[in-house]
């Protein structure tokens, strides 16, 4: 990286000053979070991306598992998914070296609809090789980002899904349709409950509607064995603090975990998910908790 000399008045952003001229205004200085995105941004490297799109679509095994997953060549070239090369990481708490290859690997797609340099990294059954066994089923470095399926440009519904992989599919279903227009959607690099800094100052009053569509998860049991309320919705309702007046729970039906199984796997329509989506029920109003997770007596604090 070539250095930035301190006083490039072009580099830093502010005009330049005669030497006799002191500064009206002084700089207000740029959050963690923002510093954090601007490095992400410039880092974004549209030579390797190809290179790792072309890895993908040259091995036969990680094509099978996306074609599995219902992604269709075009959702594939769409959201530049590729194939991590042969790679080392080291553990920053006891600096030992993992070597690792064959992960699912993709740029995040931004609010504006271009690509940063932040690869979230999945593992791919039977083609993935991980020495860290530490190493979860999705990972993402640095800090949590929001991950859009497009620009967003005056779209009157939100979608959030909670992962990326539901996302590409609820994308592709909607591609081409009267509907495409109209719903904008939104994951977090990590999924699951994380929800990125840059969603919770007023990002979601933008929308009519934002659709919770977390995951249809079942009830779970905490370290004590008391019952937990179901993973996916209580994702939606974290994800719902900060759409307090236009949130809506939506999610599969049944035994369908999430919209990848919906549609990949159960073979159902956009018209299914439409008529979901039409049948939401608002944050306000909804009894996100069953039965099975209630009972009586003393109860462990989560």
């Amino acid at each position: 990286m070539v250095p930035i000399k301190e006083a490039d008045p072009q580099v830093v952003g502010i005009p330049a000053l005669i030497p006799s001229q002191s500064p009206a205004i002084v700089p207000v200085e740029k959050t963690s979070a923002a510093k954090a995105e601007e490095k992400q941004a410039r880092t974004f490297n549209l030579e390797w991306a190809n290179r790792l799109h072309r890895n993908l679509l040259s091995n036969e095994a990680a094509m099978a598992y996306c074609q599995q997953r219902g992604w269709d060549i075009e959702t594939i070239q769409y959201f530049k998914l590729g194939l991590s090369l042969p790679g080392e990481t080291t553990d920053k708490a006891t600096g030992e070296k993992y070597a690792n290859c064959g992960y699912l690997s993709h740029p995040v797609k931004s609010v504006d609809g271009t690509f940063i340099g932040q690869s979230p990294h999945h593992k791919l059954p039977g083609v993935t090789q991980e020495a860290n066994p530490s190493r979860g089923k999705t990972f993402c470095f640095g800090s949590t980002n929001a991950y859009f399926s497009a620009r967003h440009d005056s779209q009157p519904y939100l979608i959030g899904c909670d992962g990326m992989k539901d996302l590409w599919s609820v994308r592709q279903a909607l591609r081409g349709s009267v509907h495409e227009d109209k719903y904008h959607d939104v994951s977090s690099t990590p999924g699951g409950g994380n929800i990125p800094a840059s969603l919770r100052e007023n990002f979601f009053h933008r929308f009519e509607k934002v659709y919770m569509a977390h995951d249809n998860d079942k009830p779970g049991r905490d370290k004590f064995g008391a019952p937990t309320a179901p993973a996916g919705d209580m994702h939606a309702i974290k994800w719902a603090k900060y759409a307090p007046t236009n949130s809506y729970r939506v999610k599969p039906e049944g035994e369908t975990k999430d919209w990848n199984d919906f549609f990949a796997k159960e073979g159902r329509k956009l018209d299914d998910f439409l008529l979901l989506l039409k049948n939401a029920r608002s944050m306000s109003s909804i009894e996100l908790l069953d039965d099975e997770t209630i009972s009586t007596g003393r109860q462990a604090y989560s």
